[in-house]
């Protein structure tokens, strides 16, 4: 029994619920339980856990509040946020967070609870949900020696052990790389599991051999024979928004701390890659290498009366298909007004990742909106040079001009590979990570960023070509290029801003779409393919085809990808065009009379 102290405990998921039974059962204190979700309160009805309808009830009288949520950005409004526990709790108050969140964010919180004379301690928990009923986490405390003191009898009631790691931000830093090091050991492992099967043997025989062995780990035991063996992935497990927010905190943390963690980085890029924008899995098993039983059970699953299974398909289809769309406006642009179709689209938005690579997470110390800004000047003035130095030569001949991209297309990606080198590199976009879902269908915050962008990108092409001087040029030139000279228009003018403005859409879309890949002096150009195949389904003269086409492929690529193989998915790609254009010569949404030089 501990000493009794009014307890405020707020989150009860996953973790959070078990935790705060515990801590109400055994440590003879009251503890008043909050959590935004009813059904996680609901959970605790049977317990000694007093249920209350506010955080203010539950941090109001409180002597330690505990915090079990999904963040740093839940953590800091809870604490520091308008009506948080900052301005609602009293004076002396400690509160805990047992969440994963960062070093920087753990002492930023604790900075400003003490100058209103509170104090904070990061006491991160780590094994599992199992362990978390039991009673027999480990918990990693940030803290000074007299509140570890203070904290660790009651922390007693969660845990089985308890360790004191240093002064606030320490916890987070060891657990930070407790996480990592699992993730990294299940990608391990999954990639052996692959291989072996490959060769010949079956994944539980590999398994038993291994674990009697030095190979043997806690995360062979538990995620590969109870998760990965038999392909059984509990609901409430580990998201894969989750591994990736730690993996970018231990990242965050390399950076500040000048180490390089290659491990890490290519950890993040499989689980990026794993997810594939599917939501894969935390834990995928050999399946994932595409064999005949999964890619039945995925027939299956997706067309066989599993409704949110191909919803989600469909949606996150959409999502990749909005920055299919973005890029193919850009090239319908620029194929309007000059008769080109650019092939150094994709470098030159390549390039414009790497840029803002440099200045904000390569120790280049500038904030991403500076480095965007930054990165878009460059672009746009290398896309009109590279119109200056091909406008004679498609004036001459449209196939001159287009072949004269190729070669420019070349000189950026070595370029690229010169100035950045050839490494496989990670950039996040600064938004909150966050999920939600609505109908059974799983919506991120990553889903909302490309949609709003892509809107307001569409809204504003659409005014711009409409409304402005500039945009009725464009549509002059684009009808006819010899009409509007000898009515007076700049040509050159008006197909340098074609140029640009492609350049600008084209770094939109690299943007957005690297945070779900990573970026390497190939992956946008890549991406761009995709691009170009939307501009061909929709009409490469129709900027509304390409949205249109944009959406297609994305979607069709997703089913594809996931039903049969991704393997295959540039094979299918091409047959796509080709059955496109043989059932639609002029693309879905044709328009007529445009681009004639005459």
């Amino acid at each position: 029994m501990t000493t009794t102290q009014k307890i405020g405990f707020i989150g009860l998921g996953v973790m959070g619920g078990p935790m705060c039974r515990n801590m109400a059962e055994r440590s003879g204190s009251e503890a008043r339980a909050f959590d935004l979700c009813q059904a996680a309160r609901d959970a605790l009805a049977d317990s000694r856990a007093v249920l209350v309808d506010s955080i203010a009830d539950a941090v109001r009288e409180a002597d330690i509040v505990f915090l079990s949520l999904p963040g740093a950005a839940q953590v800091d409004a809870l604490c520091c946020g308008e009506g948080g526990i900052s301005s609602i709790g009293r004076r002396g108050l400690l509160v805990v967070d047992l969440s994963t969140t960062t070093v920087a964010s753990a002492r930023s919180v604790a900075e400003r609870l003490t100058a209103v004379g509170m104090e904070f301690a990061d006491a991160p928990v780590a094994r599992t949900r199992e362990a978390a009923i039991r009673g027999e986490l480990s918990i990693m405390v940030g803290s000074d020696a007299a509140t570890f003191e203070r904290l660790r009898p009651l922390l007693g009631n969660l845990a089985t052990d308890v360790t004191h790691c240093g002064a606030v931000g320490a916890g987070q830093a060891v657990k930070l790389i407790n996480n990592a090091l699992v993730f990294e050991h299940v990608a391990a492992l999954a990639e052996m599991m692959v291989i072996d099967e490959r060769a010949g043997v079956e994944p539980a025989e590999l398994l038993d051999a291994v674990s009697r062995g030095s190979g043997d780990s806690f995360v062979l035991r538990n995620h590969g024979t109870r998760a990965m063996l038999p392909r059984s992935y509990p609901e409430r497990s580990v998201s894969a928004d989750y591994v990736l927010k730690d993996l970018g905190g231990v990242l965050e943390l390399t950076a500040q701390t000048g180490v390089s963690a290659r491990v890490t980085e290519t950890a993040r890029l499989l689980r990026r890659a794993g997810r594939g924008r599917l939501r894969q899995p935390l834990f995928p098993g050999p399946d994932g290498a595409g064999g005949r039983p999964a890619k039945a059970r995925r027939y299956i699953q997706a067309m066989s009366g599993t409704l949110p299974d191909l919803r989600a398909l469909v949606w996150t289809g959409m999502i990749t298909g909005c920055l299919y769309a973005i890029g193919a406006l850009g090239l319908v642009m620029v194929f309007k007004a000059t008769r080109v179709v650019n092939f150094a689209h994709g470098n030159l938005a390549a390039l414009a990742g790497f840029v803002v690579y440099a200045l904000t997470t390569a120790g280049g110390g500038f904030g991403w909106m500076v480095a965007v800004l930054v990165a878009l000047a460059i672009v746009v003035v290398l896309a009109v040079i590279s119109y200056g130095l091909i406008a004679r030569v498609s004036e001459r001949s449209d196939l001159r001009g287009t072949i004269a991209t190729l070669g420019i297309s070349l000189v950026l990606q070595g370029a690229v590979q010169v100035l950045f080198g050839a490494d496989i590199v990670n950039l996040d976009l600064p938004v909150p990570v966050w999920s939600t879902e609505i109908a059974g269908l799983r919506i991120t915050s990553y889903d909302i960023t490309v949609l709003v962008v892509a809107v307001v990108v569409v809204a504003t092409l659409f005014l711009v070509i409409e409304r402005t001087r500039i945009g009725i040029a464009f549509r002059a030139v684009s009808t006819s290029p010899f009409a509007s000279r000898v009515c007076g228009l700049n040509l050159y003018a008006v197909q340098g801003l074609a140029w640009g403005a492609a350049a600008t859409l084209g770094v939109i879309a690299s943007l957005l779409i690297i945070p779900s890949t990573f970026l390497s002096s190939t992956t946008v150009a890549a991406f761009m393919l995709q691009s170009f195949a939307a501009a061909v389904l929709g009409g490469f003269s129709s900027l509304p085809g390409s949205i249109i086409g944009g959406l297609i492929v994305g979607v069709a690529m997703n089913l594809f990808s996931f039903v049969v193989t991704s393997e295959l998915s540039s094979t299918f790609l091409l047959v796509l065009m080709l059955v496109a254009l043989n059932v639609f010569p002029g693309g879905i949404m044709p328009q007529r009379g445009s681009g004639s030089r005459a």
